[in-house]
């Protein structure tokens, strides 16, 4: 009987290693579409003037399973969007709206597990200089976080997906080496400009922050912190569902 269960049980776990075996991303291609399934104008090598870059994915053995679509700007997370497979044989995508914001981005596909099952890179040239070298006369912005609010110069509920639920959502930066100086904290959504503030530094190393009433607006939001030269020192984008 001992023996019995023993086989039994090597048996499951073989059967599960090999159901876990056969969930895998085919491909993944990038482009600036999708039609009739098929990603378009596919490469690696975007202008900042696309509007969005779409990932393309085929995956398999995967039906009523959900993985999800990190994207990344210069190492900084952006955002994720959550794919439910519904076939065992399916072709899905996801699009990033890019704003003009030039950089070296990265995909992560990952498992419901949290396990990183694939990724992809692409280059955008052109548009804003990226977060690493966002400078102006010793300026730094060397931190951008979202929430849904700040305590103790800190941000609360930090996330870059929001629901419309949602009352206001926190732009909180760290600047450092911006004395004396401002900077400009300026709203887009849907790539409209809303509104903009201006915030007063007044320390070599400073936490600030300023919040936009979302008033249920879903869609895709972008800050642009602006010097007073008027460069754009640093973007990031969060989405309202």
């Amino acid at each position: 009987m001992g023996k019995l269960f023993l086989v039994v049980m090597m048996a499951l776990t073989i059967t599960s290693n090999v159901i876990r075996a056969q969930v895998a991303i085919e491909s993944i291609k990038f482009g600036t579409g999708v039609e009739k399934n098929d990603v378009v104008g596919e490469s690696t090598s975007f202008s900042a003037e696309n509007d969005k870059v779409y990932c393309w994915l085929r995956i398999t053995g995967a039906q009523g399973k959900t993985v999800m679509v990190k994207w990344y700007r210069d190492n900084v997370f952006l955002s994720d969007v959550a794919l439910e497979i519904t076939s065992n044989n399916m072709r899905t995508y996801a699009y990033k709206t890019i704003f003009g914001n030039g950089g070296n981005y990265k995909v992560e596909i990952v498992d419901d597990g949290g396990n990183i099952m694939q990724t992809g890179e692409f280059v955008v040239s052109g548009g804003s200089v990226s977060a690493a070298s966002a400078t102006e006369g010793g300026l730094i912005i060397e931190d951008l976080k979202f929430g849904t609010g700040v305590e103790k110069s800190e941000i609360v509920g930090e996330a870059t997906t929001f629901s419309a639920a949602t009352d206001k959502v926190y732009c909180w930066v760290k600047v450092t080496g911006g004395d004396g100086k401002s900077i400009t904290l300026k709203w887009y959504y849907n790539n409209t400009f809303m509104n903009d503030v201006l915030l007063e530094i007044k320390s070599n190393s400073m936490r600030t922050y300023a919040y936009k009433t979302i008033a249920g607006n879903q869609g895709d939001w972008r800050v642009e912190i602006v010097g007073s030269s008027g460069a754009v020192l640093q973007a990031a984008s969060f989405i309202v569902k």
